[in-house]
């Protein structure tokens, strides 16, 4: 697949996606909104949002936001009007540093979706997000691993590692095997709470000007049920992706 055209852009950190029930509440009539104190403090994260990093530059709506000058992950410009195609920035910690609206909406399900470690290994939702859960699992540490090995005292990896260790035996017991692997390409298979299997595959870019951050872009065979699946989300999370802008 032909990399996009490249600018260097700062995007803004990962935005709260809806939760699985708001996605599934838009199949369904519903009374006019109520303004709450959640709701309140969520649309003031939001206008600060838009305040450090002006105005979203994507007619589409998507979650990447670009700041005109500054420190921060550089990366493919266009990926930002991806309206179809989950796409997302990882740090070598796997901190979810940005992300568009559809890899925002992919994720609802999760409690805390900022970094993919602890939703594979302390996300309840992670057991059955990730079809093939034990692959996955397998993949982080990998992933961990192979960033041990490029800064092995990085304070956020050390303490990363030291809260997988406390809340899951099985990465313990992973994490003790020393495998490294750093991939590409790879075929995923999730399971989401709204719109059911997504069998994609996903290629990760590394991101010209940042320390081992990488774009990971997730594509769905053409014609396909998931091609959609992905869709179906799109629509369905729009609108409350719209709201929070």
């Amino acid at each position: 697949m032909p990399g996009p055209t490249t600018r260097h852009v700062r995007w803004c950190a990962w935005t709260r996606s809806p939760t699985s029930s708001s996605i599934m509440s838009a199949t369904r009539p519903r009374p006019a909104p109520v303004t709450t104190p959640a709701r309140t403090a969520s649309t003031s994260a939001a206008a600060r949002a838009r305040s450090s990093c002006g105005p979203n530059p994507c007619a589409g709506g998507a979650v990447f936001r670009h700041c005109p000058s500054g420190p921060g992950p550089t990366g493919p410009a266009r990926s930002s009007k991806w309206t179809t195609t989950p796409a997302m920035v990882f740090s070598e910690t796997l901190d979810v540093l940005a992300g568009n609206r559809l890899a925002v909406a992919m994720h609802a399900g999760f409690e805390d979706p900022t970094n993919i470690a602890l939703m594979t290994f302390a996300d309840p939702a992670g057991a059955t997000f990730y079809t093939d859960w034990h692959e996955a699992a397998l993949a982080v540490v990998a992933r961990l691993r192979f960033a041990q090995g490029r800064r092995p005292h990085d304070p956020r990896l050390l303490g990363l590692v030291k809260r997988l260790s406390a809340e899951s035996a099985y990465f313990r017991q992973l994490w003790d095997t020393y495998e490294v692997r750093g991939r590409t390409y790879e075929a995923k298979r999730f399971q989401h709470p709204v719109v059911g299997a997504l069998e994609l595959t996903y290629q990760a870019f590394d991101v010209r000007g940042s320390d081992g951050q990488q774009l990971v872009v997730y594509r769905a065979e053409r014609g396909s049920p998931t091609e959609g699946s992905l869709s179906l989300l799109a629509s369905l999370s729009a609108p409350y992706a719209a709201a929070g802008e």
